[in-house]
């Protein structure tokens, strides 16, 4: 298997977030929010990217796990099945894939974020 980016994103305005396949600082241009009816303009930020082999994840750029600061209910946990691809489809992903396992086993880490 190919390796494979994957970029966090959480909407400060929305208490929302999602994750785009690929390696990207910022939403990408023409990127439809089709997983949020909420957040068609908003206030996106990158948490983190980390990269995948299949089997394993390594962080590429490290990964905010701690949403308490923002006060709106939002959790790391938040982020299981919302993998998109670049224009905002939503990608659907194995229960037991690597990316769902590692986002369930480090959603209860106290830390603010994971290096």
């Amino acid at each position: 298997m190919e390796t494979e980016y994957y970029s966090f994103f959480y909407c400060m305005m929305h208490d929302d977030g999602f994750i785009i396949n690929g390696k990207h600082d910022y939403v990408p241009e023409g990127y439809i929010m089709q997983h949020s009816k909420d957040c068609e303009s908003c206030d996106w930020y990158n948490m983190g990217i980390i990269i995948s082999d299949g089997n394993s994840i390594e962080i590429i750029e490290k990964v905010r796990l701690n949403y308490d600061i923002y006060a709106g209910g939002f959790t790391f946990y938040h982020y299981i099945d919302t993998l998109t691809n670049e224009k905002g489809e939503s990608i659907d992903m194995d229960k037991n894939s690597v990316l769902n396992k590692w986002i369930d086993e480090i959603a209860n880490n106290s830390s603010d974020f994971i290096e």
